[in-house]
């Protein structure tokens, strides 16, 4: 194509990122984390469209880290246990 350097060098970046991005994080598909989660994908892909779970997107594909939902699923288990106290 004709991209000048600097757009060039920016994409670079950007793929470096999401390399060292998906290296550093555990990263698991829908499937992955609805089997984990025991849900099914469609109700996993409301909570993403709410943004009520964490989650990345590279390009179309939706991706969790598995430390970030443990740690989304304990904020959620602690909310739902000091509900309880008030009734």
């Amino acid at each position: 194509g004709n991209l000048n350097s600097t757009t060039k060098q920016d994409y670079i970046t950007i793929i470096n990122k999401k390399v060292v991005l998906a290296l550093t994080k555990q990263m698991c598909d829908l499937k992955t984390i609805s089997k984990y989660l025991d849900v099914s994908i469609s109700y996993l892909r409301r909570l993403v469209r709410a943004k009520m779970i964490p989650y990345y997107k590279f390009g179309n594909r939706i991706k969790f880290d598995i430390k970030e939902v443990n740690e989304w699923i304990e904020t959620h288990a602690q909310k739902d246990r000091e509900n309880v106290l008030f009734f």
